[in-house]
Order: structure tokens, then C-alpha cells, then sequence
């Protein structure tokens, strides 16, 4: 990736190890102030790394020094694997923060998803020399067929109401890989779930569906509650299944039609 600061504060990188730092390269004076061109400055990013970029009302008070906040904002998000969402609002906005100077800010996140192996191709130019003189490992194939598309399944065991379903939905987002491309909730322990949990699900489905990931939920024929998510028309926008193997079969086939032997099953 090439970029350019003029004037604005270092972006901040969040490696796929969680590691955090600053990108103090590519700085110039803002646009306007001088003739001379704009730094630019290159660094790669690998999948599952994520970049910030905020301006400086974020970490800029009339007291209190500014490398200090920097250090603060680059401690509140090392080490952290949940959803942008939750980086956002759990530990970016979160106290300790500078005292508001008025400022405005902004924020913009962005994360490198790692690329399934089905969408992996191999483009090669059609000159015979080229062909000739370059094998193709005998390995590349089985390295291929090895990387195969992973399907999260959870089972909670507490009823799922009013108290819980909140802190439930952010433990389903963190827990969620990126590369993967599906979750099963599997409720066949529960009792009961209020309207509390519904709504949970369904603010799941549309958080899950945004990162291209598929939200199955599993509840037996015999289940108390399967008649109550019937009446409240919850299969009309969200798949229920009787068994997680059908779950992980539906996954399977909305990503693209994949067999039970593309995907692992965590």
C-alpha cells in the first residue's frame, strides 16, 4: 500500500499478530502550505491486519501531551482480533481519551481479509517458452486442496434473554474468524429465548451478511421454543435447521457450492 500524511496524524497499523504501530512515513505539510511535492512512503500489509486512520481531534487536547495520547490509542487497540465495530467503539472511543477541545473527529477502519482458497487463480502467459522453462511444483496442488474453508459452531448452554444477549452477541462477533465463512448457533440446549434474543440473532445475521459470512441457527423438531420463533415468523428471515450437519451443509452450499470435504468444522 502507498500512502501520504499532509498534515494529518500517523496512521496506525494493527498487524494479524495484534501488534500496533505507528506509520511515521510519507509525512509532509498539509495540502497548500508549500509548492514542494507530497512524501509518499509503502508498506505491505498482510491479511487479517487492519489500518486506522483518524484525524486529530481524536488525540489532541488544549492540555496534556499528544505522544501520550498516541500511546494510549496504540495500547487500547494492541493485542485485539474482534469485529471493526467493536475495535470502534470498545477501545478506540472508549475513556482514556483526551479532554474534548471541540474538535471534530473522524475515523475511518479498514481490514485485510485473507482470500479464500476456492477464489485462489493462476493466471499464466501463453508463450510456450515461458511454460516450458517454468514447472509447476508437484506440491502447489495438495497445498491448495489442504486450505480448506472454515465453519464456526457454538453451542450456548444459558438461556438466552434480556440480561445476556448483548454481552452474547459481542462473544459470537469476536470469536468469529474473518477467513470463515459461516456460523452455527446451536440451540438445542436451551429452554427458552425471549424477544430480547431474537432480535439478537437477527441484528447477527445482517452484522454477519455485511462481512459476507452466513448465520445458521440450529433448533430441534422437538424444541419448546421452535414454535414460538415459528408464530414470530423468524425462519421467514432467517434459516433454522434441525441438525448441525444441515446447518454446515447450507453454509456450504450458499458459499459457492462447497462439499462437506471443503470445509472444517471449529
Amino acid at each position: 500500500m502507498s500512502f501520504a500524511s499532509a498534515g494529518h496524524p500517523p496512521p496506525l497499523l494493527i498487524g494479524p499478530d495484534g501488534l500496533a504501530s505507528y506509520l511515521m512515513e510519507g509525512r509532509s505539510a498539509p495540502l497548500g502550505v508549500t509548492k514542494s511535492a507530497q512524501a509518499e512512503a509503502t508498506v505491505t500489509l498482510r491479511p487479517g491486519s487492519t489500518l486506522v486512520l483518524y484525524t486529530d481531534g481524536l488525540i489532541e487536547s488544549r492540555r496534556g501531551s499528544i505522544d501520550k495520547s498516541m500511546e494510549a490509542l496504540r495500547t487500547a487497540v494492541e493485542g485485539y482480533h474482534g469485529d471493526l465495530d467493536s475495535l470502534c467503539d470498545d477501545r478506540v472511543l472508549q475513556p482514556p481519551r483526551p479532554e474534548s477541545s471541540g474538535d471534530d473527529v473522524a475515523l475511518l477502519m479498514v481490514r485485510l481479509l485473507p482470500v479464500p482458497a476456492r477464489d485462489l487463480q493462476l493466471v499464466r502467459p501463453a508463450e510456450p517458452r515461458a511454460l516450458a522453462t517454468e514447472p509447476v511444483s508437484e506440491s502447489a496442488p495438495n497445498r491448495v486442496s489442504e486450505s480448506r474453508v472454515r465453519v464456526h459452531v457454538t453451542r450456548p448452554t444459558d438461556d438466552i434473554d434480556l440480561d445476556n444477549a448483548a454481552t452474547l452477541y459481542r462473544d459470537l462477533l469476536d470469536g468469529m474468524s474473518h477467513d470463515a465463512v459461516g456460523l452455527v448457533v446451536d440451540l438445542s440446549e436451551l429452554r427458552h429465548i425471549d424477544t430480547a434474543g431474537i432480535r439478537m440473532l437477527h441484528r447477527l445475521a445482517e452484522r454477519l451478511a455485511q462481512r459476507r459470512q452466513q448465520l445458521r441457527v440450529v433448533v430441534p423438531d422437538d424444541s419448546s421454543f421452535r414454535r414460538v420463533l415459528a408464530l414470530s415468523c423468524f425462519d421467514a428471515h432467517l434459516p433454522l435447521t434441525s441438525t448441525v450437519g444441515s446447518a454446515v451443509s447450507e453454509i456450504g452450499c450458499a458459499g459457492g457450492g462447497l462439499s462437506a470435504s471443503d470445509l472444517v468444522v471449529e
